[in-house]
């Protein structure tokens, strides 16, 4: 699964899904938010951004977070230089986050931290986390918090 293919099911399917998507992030916004945090973007996640600045689903109240909204929470949480919020659910209830492994982008992981303060790394592919996210949202089969015990359950 590659980016392009979750652009293409968004585009396809935005009815089934039941989410709204925000409108694309303009070139300078992107190249903001990489001066802003010192590093670039994934080359997958910006991607990503110019053809929407992030989503909600409807149901679940989760959202891809916007660029900007990123930015101005940086201005007010404490976090590592290297990790940005990408993913929230429930107004920022539970948080899924990205830490960036080198200044260029082409090294990430995507992360949650649970209950207990444990990270839990889920993927390096922002493609597979919104293909997950989609299948499942947060709660049902196939969803976020399912794919978080899967990998518990292996360690």
């Amino acid at each position: 699964m590659t980016i392009a293919d979750i652009i293409l099911k968004l585009k396809e399917r935005s009815s089934a899904y039941h989410f709204h998507l925000y409108p694309p992030a303009t070139d300078q916004l992107i190249a903001e938010f990489e001066n802003k945090l010192n590093f670039c973007l994934p080359a997958d996640i910006k991607t990503f951004y110019k053809f929407c600045n992030g989503f909600e689903l409807n149901e679940d109240m989760v959202r891809i977070i916007p660029l900007e909204e990123i930015v101005e929470d940086r201005n007010i949480k404490e976090y590592r230089p290297n990790q940005f919020f990408i993913c929230e659910y429930l107004i920022y209830g539970d948080i899924w986050e990205i830490e960036v492994n080198d200044k260029e982008g082409y090294n990430y992981t995507i992360f949650n931290v649970d209950y207990y303060k444990e990270k839990i790394v889920l993927t390096n592919s922002f493609a597979h986390f919104l293909d997950r996210l989609l299948k499942g949202s947060v709660f049902d089969e196939g969803g976020l918090y399912k794919w978080q015990k899967e990998i518990q359950s292996l360690h």
